[in-house]
């Protein structure tokens, strides 16, 4: 908003006489008729890519500050920015012909995020006066001239920074009239498909974003898409800030745009055009941390710090949750340094450099799962039995390359097929099953946990005597 706005081990018994003992390494279960317990290996469902807007092109930025900003963020698990570029600053007197300054201070703020491994996602708009014949820079262009000018660009931005810029963004929040006069998505269809003509020139591989709507604007994406944005876009912006401003982002659809769960409407209406699977990024979030007096508008109300850090952590873990095609996901904004309270309570970094305790969390909130790995075969199995005995007691030692959380054991009655399974919790290394004179049976038994169960360690079979 700008303004405030991924063998088998053998054990052979008898009881009465104990007919033999062996215990060996199986490498299957399949003789013994075993499957792999039900539980499968757990999804390890990724955090998106946590990026933070980037105002590195604003004149109230210099090199120094730009260095301490981009260095805090990606100390601080940042893996992209988005960086707001005006078609104004770049050409500002005339289609063709780059501003030296502007052109300069673009390249300062791309190549010094890039070479932090900082992903570029640059947003283009704001409109040059020769284009529209304005002096609002927000005016989109229409006409087929300014229209053409804006592909020509596009062509050469993207050229300029192949490989460098990791998507193009075409516009800002064009569903709001305070950052595309009028707002309307038939014009921003053109300005869309424009862009990307030029954008998809220069660089093929690069993806095209579709502006961050205000909201989760449904009904004004899919106008758009309606009128000629389908297919031309490969990754869906949106920026889905809670109206009220403090709300939590986990609050349950209301039916309207206002809430971040209202993203299934959005993913139905790309469904229309066959684009439900495209990857959604919002391309700007978040709350602002000031106090709210009473009267505060709904949208300017703030929370604190506490709350911003819960919020972020809840938004990420209902898109791990619920959206899996929300790869990535920018917070509103970089630095903490306006007069506006508002505004500087979005900022996750101070005038000092320092990081604020959202930004701090940030890492460990978006931090990489370590996916569990599967528990080997018990290191030992053997089974016993007493004469006489009506019992047999299955032993068997722990594996050691992993954290076990329980065991499958069964016993199968091989000259008459029957299964008795048994669920044993971790700490347990023994059970007893109940058997008969003349039965011949084994034993199985495999460690389990959160990535599913491990190999079997497999008895020989023995005979009740």
């Amino acid at each position: 908003m700008f303004t405030p706005s991924e063998a088998r081990s053998l054990t052979r018994i008898g009881l009465v006489r104990v007919v033999g003992l062996l215990v060996a390494l199986v490498t299957a279960s399949l003789a013994f008729g075993l499957t792999a317990p039900t539980s499968a290996q757990a999804a390890v469902a990724s955090a998106p890519m946590f990026g933070v807007q980037f105002h590195g092109v604003w004149g109230n930025y210099t090199d120094a500050t730009r260095a301490q900003v981009l260095d805090t963020l990606k100390a601080n698990g940042a893996k992209t920015v988005r960086i707001d570029v005006s078609w104004r600053m770049l050409e500002p007197d005339a289609p063709g012909v780059f501003n030296s300054w502007g052109l300069a201070t673009v390249d300062k703020a791309i190549t010094m995020a890039a070479s932090r491994g900082l992903k570029p996602l640059v947003t283009l708009w704001m409109t040059p006066k020769w284009a529209t014949g304005s002096d609002n820079e927000r005016l989109a262009p229409t006409s087929a001239t300014a229209l053409n000018a804006l592909t020509d660009v596009s062509k050469r931005l993207a050229v300029r920074y192949n490989g460098k810029v990791d998507a193009w963004e075409v516009w800002n929040e064009p569903n709001n009239a305070d950052f595309m006069p009028g707002a309307d998505p038939v014009v921003y269809a053109k300005v869309l498909a424009a862009a990307s003509k030029g954008f998809k020139a220069g660089s093929p591989a690069t993806p095209v974003v579709f502006a961050g709507t205000s909201y989760v604007d449904d009904e004004w994406i899919g106008k758009a898409l309606a009128a000629g944005a389908a297919g031309k876009y490969d990754v869906m912006g949106v920026h889905p800030y809670m109206a009220v401003a403090d709300l939590a982002p986990d609050l349950a659809d209301d039916g309207t745009m206002w809430r971040m769960n209202h993203l299934p409407n959005l993913i139905n209406v790309m469904g229309k055009y066959g684009e439900a699977k495209k990857p959604i990024w919002f391309t700007e979030f978040g709350w602002s941390v000031h106090p709210t007096p009473a009267g505060t508008a709904n949208w300017a109300r703030g929370v604190t710090p506490a709350q911003a850090t819960d919020y972020l952590n809840r938004t990420v873990a209902l898109v791990k949750a619920k959206y899996p095609t929300v790869a990535r996901v920018y917070w509103y904004k970089d630095r903490a340094d306006s007069a506006d309270v508002n505004n500087t309570g979005y900022g996750l970094v101070l005038p000092n450099g320092k990081p604020t305790p959202t930004l701090t969390a940030a890492k460990a909130i978006f931090a990489a799962p370590v996916a569990p790995v599967k528990p080997a075969a018990p290191a030992s199995l053997t089974v016993t039995a007493t004469s006489k005995a009506t019992v047999a007691t299955a032993r068997w030692t722990a594996p050691t390359n992993a954290t076990v959380t329980g065991y499958t054991v069964q016993l199968r009655r091989v000259d008459r097929p029957s299964t008795a399974t048994t669920q044993v919790a971790a700490t347990t290394l023994t059970t007893n099953f109940t058997v008969v004179k003349g039965g011949t049976y084994q034993v199985a038994v495999a460690a389990t946990n959160a990535a599913g169960s491990g190999a079997y360690k497999v008895s020989a079979p023995f005979t009740v005597r």
